[in-house]
């Protein structure tokens, strides 16, 4: 019955963490994710039984149940950051250890409760236990009610981190466990000084947890800051091209003006072979200088021209479709930034393809079943880096890290906005970025 009522407690342990952990953190897309989650926290559960049937070291128990196996099954079945998931783990097994803590040093040094009766046997064991077990589940409530925000520390502050932590768990530890010694050794169960220390290192380490928690909270907000202003210098870029392609246009409809001139001028004279030898000259020149697309949306328009200008001085060869709706659920920005971010990153991707003949982008856009379909493919190298929000992130050298994946991970929250989807299909060949956006009957 006792070894009965041992697992239990294991498995109300194991449980709280469970609950704990999928109220700190997110997890990953696994199927029948719970029913996995569940036979791991048996299986630690246990283990830990084990452990205890077997009266190994509470340190071992500590290090191995409440922190190695716990920070596994989060790495296991949660997407956080590794240092995240090591908070969340600590903080849990400090949670256990206070707990513990006042289960002991209370009813001993207060009430005067002789210890053995809350060791394995003793009369007291079942009532503490479940004290020890009400108390976990207290502070577990407590933590779930402060919300969770993704948070940001480099090498050196999660290696401090977790020494410190790992140390303050094993001096907390080592307290309550010479609290256990000296009762079985019929001395004074824990001395003032013994006292001050645990709640010392306990205060310590509170504090500790809340400045690291935020200091990575502000760190995690200065770098959102910085891609929010990365991605607003993107989207003036494309505007500055729109305005160029614009005074471009109107250049070239005052110069216009000018070849209607001297048509008119050699047409009325009756020079017709200098005539249309002037149209020859001017339409090479137009084809050479000047590649206008007209779609009907000037915004679209203005940036395929800027872009497909680019392409033309790359040596990019372009083919492309594009029939729009008479509204699209895009503005005008939302529209740079899809188009712009596209392009830009198959120009790129063909910059590093060695053989002219090789570069190429096709771009298709047209209305699809009440959905306005964007599909653009370029050649690639077939090398490629995967972004964490399962893109793929830019090779621009010059670039920090801050900035790879922002072009689509920018074009992922417009469609989300939108209610819209994007399927990204590499290969060693080429590299295929299609997306499909809902339009009303009115826009269709």
């Amino acid at each position: 019955m006792e070894y009965i009522w041992e697992l239990f407690i294991n498995l109300l342990g194991t449980s709280l963490f469970f609950i704990f952990a999928n109220g700190k953190l997110d997890r990953k897309e696994i199927r029948y994710i719970y029913a996995k989650q569940t036979i791991a926290c048996i299986i630690i559960s246990i283990v830990l039984w084990i452990m205890n049937i077997y009266n190994m070291p509470t340190i071992l128990t500590i290090l191995f149940v409440l922190i190695l196996f716990h920070y596994i099954y989060v790495e296991i079945f949660f997407s956080a950051s590794h240092i995240e998931k090591f908070f969340w783990v600590i903080v849990f097994a400090m949670t256990s250890i206070f707990a513990e803590a006042l289960t002991t040093i209370i009813p001993t040094q207060l009430f005067h409760i002789d210890l053995s009766e809350e060791l394995m046997g003793g009369t007291l064991r079942i009532p503490f236990t479940l004290l020890y077990m009400l108390l976990i589940a207290v502070f577990v409530i407590t933590l779930l009610c402060f919300s969770s925000r993704t948070f940001k520390l480099n090498f050196i502050e999660k290696i401090s981190f977790i020494f410190i932590s790992v140390l303050c768990i094993i001096i907390e530890n080592l307290i309550v466990v010479t609290q256990t010694v000296k009762y079985k050794s019929h001395i004074r169960l824990l001395t003032n000084t013994l006292y001050m220390v645990f709640f010392l290192v306990l205060a310590l380490f509170v504090a500790l947890t809340i400045y690291v928690y935020q200091l990575g909270i502000q760190r995690e907000r200065f770098l959102q800051l910085s891609k929010e202003q990365i991605i607003s210098d993107m989207e003036n870029k494309q505007y500055e091209q729109i305005i160029s392609s614009i005074a471009e246009l109107r250049y070239l409809k005052h110069d216009i003006y000018n070849h209607l001139n001297a048509l008119n001028t050699l047409l009325s004279n009756q020079d017709y072979i200098e005539a249309q030898h002037y149209i020859h000259e001017l339409s090479d020149s137009i084809e050479s200088d000047h590649y206008i697309l007209t779609s009907g949306n000037s915004t679209m328009d203005s940036i395929l021209t800027n872009k497909f200008i680019q392409c033309k001085s790359s040596g990019i060869k372009v083919n492309y479709s594009v029939f729009l709706p008479e509204c699209i659920p895009l503005s005008d920005i939302e529209i740079c930034s899809i188009i712009g971010n596209l392009f830009d990153n198959a120009i790129e991707a063909c910059l590093r393809i060695s053989s002219d003949d090789e570069k190429c982008i096709d771009l298709n856009i047209k209305p699809f079943q009440q959905m306005l379909s964007i599909v653009i493919l370029n050649t690639s190298d077939g090398i490629y880096i995967p972004h964490k929000s399962h893109t793929f992130a830019s090779r621009k050298t010059e670039l920090s890290n801050i900035n790879h994946g922002l072009g689509l991970s920018r074009i992922e929250t417009i469609l989300e906005k939108h209610n819209g989807m994007m399927d990204i299909t590499p290969s060693k060949k080429d590299f295929t970025v299609s997306i499909l956006l809902p339009l009303s009957e009115s826009e269709v």
